[in-house]
């Protein structure tokens, strides 16, 4: 499902955790559409989102993560970024936002984490 031209997006389960798969580009243009569908999401459980297919990252798209990563402990859930590319990593550190977030590198390692921290 296209969130906007930029960002394509898919919910999937994965052992009984929510799973949105994303695709495109996190900027200041998927902004808004992206913090509605996680918080939408989160509203009533965690997730994990995917960002396998993520090839752009920005400082909006950084905000826009924590955004909905507050909104989600705020309600007792959590949102998990799985396969988030190293690169994606090292920006998210020097924009010194990488301890608001929770990483996994695989699907039993964000099923694990999801366990542990809700």
């Amino acid at each position: 499902m296209l969130l906007t031209p930029e960002l394509d997006y898919s919910l999937n389960e994965l052992d009984g955790f929510k799973v949105l798969d994303l695709s495109g580009a996190l900027t200041i243009l998927s902004f808004d559409a992206l913090i509605t569908t996680v918080q939408n999401l989160t509203e009533r459980e965690s997730i994990i989102i995917d960002m396998t297919g993520v090839g752009f990252l920005t400082s909006s798209g950084i905000n826009a993560l924590a955004e909905v990563s507050y909104y989600a402990r705020a309600r007792g859930n959590r949102v998990i970024l799985m396969n988030t590319d190293p690169d994606m990593i090292d920006l998210i550190n020097f924009a010194g936002c990488y301890s608001h977030f929770i990483f996994a590198g695989s699907p039993e390692e964000a099923k694990m984490k999801m366990e542990y921290f809700t």
